[in-house]
């Protein structure tokens, strides 16, 4: 019978998640240290490749609440697992012209750089709270929404999206 009640679940995991954990550590620190010693690949290869190491391992081992995650929660989580990965490969894989076109952005690239902030917040709310992603909400808005009202040094001209997304 599973527990409705929302309270924590202060069982150890399972050995075999502690495996995988322990797994998935020693591939990124692994892939870390090749990029290190063999550095043949672009900077941006390598970040995106981080990204979706990194976005796998915090929606496979942080669930949105403390305690034990039902099924609707871990179908999201494999989601947004899958998301993380189509991000890093996006840009891994046709990061030329990814980066060639800046300033002339397609549909997809905006979907694709929508999806990896979210995915970032999110994953930044489950592994350091609320704090760390409503600072970045309010940097993110600020050119495009109260950054005219600001008084002092830190006032900013009014910035359309167009001009933020370049």
């Amino acid at each position: 019978m599973t527990d409705t009640s929302g309270a924590r679940d202060d069982r150890p995991p399972s050995p075999w998640i502690d495996r995988l954990r322990s797994v998935l550590a020693v591939v990124v620190f692994g892939f870390g240290v090749w990029t290190v010693i063999d550095w043949e690949m672009d900077d941006a290869v390598i970040r995106s490749i981080f990204l979706g190491f990194t976005l796998i391992y915090t929606f496979a081992f942080y669930g949105p609440r403390k305690g034990r995650r039902g099924w609707p929660a871990l179908a999201l989580d494999f989601a947004a697992m899958a998301i993380g990965v189509y991000v890093a490969l996006y840009i891994a894989v046709d990061f030329e012209d990814v980066f060639n076109r800046a300033g002339d952005v397609t549909a997809l690239d905006l979907i694709v750089a929508a999806a990896a902030v979210l995915l970032v917040l999110e994953s930044t709310r489950r592994t350091a709270g609320w704090a760390l992603p409503i600072l970045s909400v309010v940097f993110l808005l600020y050119p495009l929404i109260y950054g005219q009202w600001v008084p002092g040094l830190l006032r900013s001209a009014p910035f359309g999206l167009e001009r933020v997304r370049t």
